[in-house]
């Protein structure tokens, strides 16, 4: 699972870095000009509109159901109600692809919910398939379900303290460490 969530973290960063390397060329390569701010908004704002409506369709015409956070779906179902079609493979996959998109065109959200539905979806899968060579019963597949979303949320709590306050140097919780 942690493997999962560092190729994620990887990709939005790899598309975001993308994103500012391109608007760095045109804003150097620029001779200036009346155009030459409107010309870089609109190079920005076609870029991340391009990933947000990449996003929008693949949630309202392949999986409708991997919209949100997923979280309400994961309480829900740890809580006993059994909702169709919210641990598919088609959901999984556009929860990513998703997740990856929005969060890389820089709108106001975060991967941290759909990563507690993510891990929970990868939890269910496990114990569906027989994973370690049986069938895991029905208790067994609740009670490791729940430990996904718990350990996805401690992972979580550490990508807060460290991950989002990272900068170009290195992230707070790494300073911290070597100055101690």
């Amino acid at each position: 699972m942690c493997v999962y969530i560092v190729l994620i973290v990887y990709f939005i960063d790899r598309i975001s870095d993308v994103r500012e390397d391109a608007l760095t060329r045109a804003e150097t390569n620029d001779d200036g000009g009346m155009a030459y701010g409107s010309r870089i908004f609109v190079m920005f704002a076609s870029f991340n509109a391009s990933l947000c409506l990449i996003a929008s369709l693949l949630t309202v015409y392949v999986a409708p159901n991997s919209a949100g956070s997923g979280i309400p779906e994961v309480k829900a179902y740890l809580n006993g109600c059994r909702i169709p079609n919210v641990f598919n493979m088609s959901n999984f996959l556009v929860k990513t692809l998703g997740t990856i998109l929005s969060v890389s065109s820089g709108l106001c959200v975060g991967p941290e919910g759909p990563l507690v539905h993510l891990g929970a979806m990868i939890g269910a899968a496990l114990t569906r398939s027989g994973w370690a060579g049986h069938q895991v019963s029905h208790a067994a597949s609740d009670a490791l379900s729940k430990a996904a979303a718990g350990g996805n949320c401690s992972e979580l709590s550490a990508r807060f303290r460290c991950g989002e306050t990272r900068t170009k140097s290195g992230s707070k919780c790494a300073k911290s460490a070597r100055a101690a």
